[in-house]
């Protein structure tokens, strides 16, 4: 057993004994590989990824076409580093990256927060305590 497991399952039983299911094994196999320090996680492959765009000059559409165009990207450079066609741990860090763009989307994104279904655009950086309904459920 990988010693991250046998740590985890004196804690979390549970957590290891998902690991038996073939459907999770499938479903969840890079995170496992990230678990077991095999693979780099994706967040990490997205800082591998450099920009074509000025992040301070391009406009709100421009960053999500650049977001999409690098998304491509990004499942190409995981499904090569899975394959192991490509090494994850090895590339260099871009500047700007794939992850500086997601960041810069979120950031912009939280003033007017439209991540739930209600999408009430309550301003989440300011208000702390922001609640997406009537019913005063978070």
């Amino acid at each position: 057993m990988h010693p991250f497991l046998s740590s985890t399952a004196s804690i979390r039983p549970d957590a290891v004994v998902v690991w038996q299911n073939p459907e999770v094994c499938r479903r969840r196999s890079w995170y496992r590989k990230v678990m077991r320090g095999s693979a780099p996680a994706k967040f990490m492959l997205c800082r591998k990824i450099p920009l074509g765009i000025e992040l301070d000059e391009a406009d709100w559409k421009e960053l999500w076409i650049q977001h999409r165009e690098l998304s491509h990207l990004l499942n190409e450079l995981a499904m090569n580093v899975e394959n192991s066609s490509q090494d994850g741990w090895e590339m260099k860090d871009a500047s700007p990256n794939l992850l500086d763009l997601k960041s810069v989307l979120v950031n912009n994104m939280l003033p007017r927060c439209n991540f739930c279904e209600w999408k009430r655009n309550v301003a989440s950086l300011l208000n702390h305590a922001a609640f997406c309904s009537e019913q005063g459920k978070i």
